[in-house]
């Protein structure tokens, strides 16, 4: 294929990657019967983690996992890594995950599939907004033994004008 055919065809990637060796196993012939394979060696709860954090589009933190996916995120999070289906980066300051583009597009694939896609975009916008509204409530509160008004804003904070 040319470049141009190639570019055309990358919306499409499992399409596109389709064929390989004839005499490979099955599950070898093409990227998406190794996810398919990978898939199906998991457990539903690992399957929903998969579709939940494949909405991440550049990787989370397991403070987030457990945003989206509730108490068992930890152990979710540890058997999809154990599976190859997340990379785990060190930043120093953090612990990092991400869904490689591929598998990323398969968990949205199968959220789609099985009618999930508002729930997770419900629940990736409640994750997204928290830390706005915590910011938001700790600032107009009252701080004890400095008055009634609003905590002062931080260097990092925009100064509003009243409406």
């Amino acid at each position: 294929m040319s470049p141009a055919e190639i570019a055309r065809r990358l919306d499409d990637r499992f399409r596109l990657l389709r064929g390989g060796d004839r005499s490979a196993p099955d599950r070898h012939r093409t990227l998406l019967a190794v996810i398919e394979w990978s898939w199906r060696l998991l457990e539903e709860r690992e399957r929903r983690a998969l579709r939940y954090v494949s909405a991440f589009h550049d990787g989370f933190t397991l403070e987030a996992a457990g945003a989206v996916l509730g108490e068992d995120a930890l152990d979710a999070v540890e058997d999809l890594v154990d599976q190859s289906l997340l990379v785990v980066t060190d930043t120093g300051t953090e612990t990092r995950y991400r869904v490689l583009e591929t598998v990323r597009e398969f968990g949205r694939l199968q959220r789609e599939s099985v009618g999930e896609s508002q729930k997770v975009a419900a629940a990736l916008r409640a994750w997204a907004v928290e830390p706005g509204r915590a910011r938001g409530r700790a600032a107009v509160q009252p701080r004890p033994g400095r008055g009634d008004g609003p905590a002062p804003r931080g260097g990092d904070q925009p100064r509003r004008r009243p409406a």
